[in-house]
């Protein structure tokens, strides 16, 4: 796709405000991991809709989040609604829900008994330029590469510009055989380590979006939900990879050396967020940054189901937000069903 074609993230998350709890939003279909909306994204549009909402108490920073996914989003037309659970004078607290289909041309703008709920958040809202920046401290943690003593090396972001590799990282891309649907959200461009994993179990990546754009405050939830095409690097202990790719080989045909013959076919699969958690640690600056380091630490997969750490850091290295997700690992081809069935 070329970049001129590309639809701008302030262009995907652009509201329409209702009334004063309620905003449209029209999902775009340049931002979905095949039929289904990116969870990122959608989780992105409502953390504008729930500031809009509370910029007028001056609470306009999300300071905190959990999200739920009992639904998958689609593209179009949706609602997003916010409720108050409780105001303060230096926190505030809302409920904030998406709604899909028999959506209506008036107040309540959807119908509870027909319409689809497929996100739900709870999020905490204030001005962080009010917080007292007297108690921030440093605390004694360190992170996995400072533990093991090792430095993960900066990257020449003008190479990585212009030809997607330097010495120690290069562009995150799908393998070759997998579908175009498979391949989607090229608006950001992910870097990862050229030879391997800087940490073991521990996947580091530079992120920028591709659009000409920079990324901001409430564009984080999305960079929170970006995975890298590279997972089984990441996720699957060295010798675990080992003994699947041997189990796969045993299914290929042999040549005449008994050797396995052919290239496997990549399966492609969609890691589906089932929660996301967020907490904000800093502001970026009100004109955004080009670049984003995101660092990702999973424990354990048991059945599918995965949990995620994610530290999101600028440039220089200072902690912007801490993220957790869940994720389940389904096939791809359950992504483009044009069934809208949920999980």
């Amino acid at each position: 796709m070329a970049p001129t074609d590309l639809v701008k993230f302030v262009d995907a998350v652009k509201l329409q405000e209702l009334d004063e709890r309620t905003f449209k939003v029209n999902f775009n279909p340049q931002y979905c991991i095949g039929n289904v909306v990116n969870g990122g994204y959608a989780a992105s549009c409502m953390v504008i809709a729930a500031a809009n909402y509370l910029s007028k108490r001056g609470q306009p920073d999300l300071v905190t989040s959990q999200w739920s996914f009992p639904d998958r989003c689609y593209t179009g037309e949706a609602v997003i609604v916010i409720e108050d659970i409780k105001k303060g004078r230096m926190l505030s607290n809302v409920q904030v829900s998406v709604w899909q289909g028999a959506l209506l041309n008036s107040a309540p703008w959807f119908d509870r008994e027909k319409s689809r709920r497929p996100l739900l958040s709870l999020m905490v809202l204030a001005d962080m330029d009010k917080f007292d920046s007297s108690l921030s401290v440093p605390t004694a943690y360190k992170t996995p590469a400072e533990l093991t003593g090792l430095t993960i090396p900066d990257p020449d972001f003008e190479r990585l510009r212009r030809d997607n590799s330097d010495d120690n990282w290069t562009l995150s891309v799908p393998p070759g055989d997998w579908s175009k649907d498979a391949a989607t959200l090229h608006q950001k461009a992910m870097y990862v380590p050229k030879k391997g994993l800087f940490t073991p179990g521990v996947m580091d990546m530079w992120v920028r979006l591709t659009t000409g754009e920079n990324w901001t405050q409430q564009s984080l939830p999305y960079v929170a939900d970006l995975l890298p095409y590279e997972m089984e690097r990441y996720l699957v202990a060295p010798e675990m990879k080992a003994l699947a790719d041997e189990m796969q080989n045993q299914d290929r045909p042999k040549g005449a050396d008994g050797a396995p013959k052919g290239k496997r076919k990549a399966q492609p699969f969609w890691m589906a967020t089932l929660a996301l958690n967020l907490e904000t640690k800093d502001l970026l600056p009100k004109e955004g940054v080009e670049w984003l380091h995101v660092r990702l630490l999973a424990k354990h997969m048991s059945g599918g189901k995965f949990d995620q750490e994610i530290e999101i850091r600028d440039g220089s290295g200072d902690l912007i937000m801490l993220a957790h997700t869940i994720s389940m690992t389904l096939k791809f081809d359950r992504n483009t069903s044009r069934t809208k069935s949920s999980l």
